[in-house]
């Protein structure tokens, strides 16, 4: 009876594992990060790669004479999804139209089987980092549960080595300026 039960759970694990369901990595083999920036940071702690602030717009930011103090844009938390650049074609596939304004469906870039890299969640500050390690990435503010934004389109992140990199991110499709 034991044995019969190991051979059948032996069994279902062989069956279970496909290799053909592991996403598609442009290294041959697939992992991912899930990186939440801690509250307390507010400048880089690392040596090498991208930092900066998520704002999003939202209304009227068009310059006013009239007033000394003009409208600022909120420090926004929302997830920055960033995936290898070797992508960029099946990604650049996933973009749709709205209003003017390009998006990318993460279920279409899922469906060509490709998984984001990076997951970075921007402390209450709106402060992001991350390190390249030498590779390039293509990144994304993700505005809704399948939706992707960047203000201009596609960006590729290039493969940094000892270089610290300054790069705000702006949700601003919602905005006039």
């Amino acid at each position: 009876m034991k044995k019969g039960l190991l051979v059948l759970s032996f069994m279902a694990l062989l069956l279970g594992c496909k290799k053909d369901s592991t996403p598609k990595s442009a290294e041959g083999y697939f992992f991912d990060y899930k990186v939440r920036i801690d509250n307390d940071i507010n400048e880089p702690t690392i040596i090498n790669g991208y930092y900066g602030l998520v704002r999003e717009y939202k209304g009227n930011f068009m310059p006013d004479p009239t007033s000394e103090k003009q409208r600022e844009p909120k420090l926004a938390t929302n997830r920055l999804v960033f995936y290898e650049a070797a992508f960029k074609d099946e990604i650049a596939s996933a973009a749709i139209e709205r209003n003017g304004t390009t998006f990318y469906d993460m279920s279409k870039i899922r469906n060509e089987e490709i998984e984001p890299k990076f997951y970075i969640y921007p402390n209450r500050n709106g402060f992001y980092q991350f390190d390249t390690n030498g590779r390039k990435y293509i990144g994304f503010i993700q505005i809704s549960k399948r939706l992707l934004y960047l203000n201009g389109g596609i960006t590729e992140f290039d493969g940094l080595n000892n270089q610290l990199i300054n790069f705000d991110m702006r949700i601003d499709y919602d905005a006039t300026f």
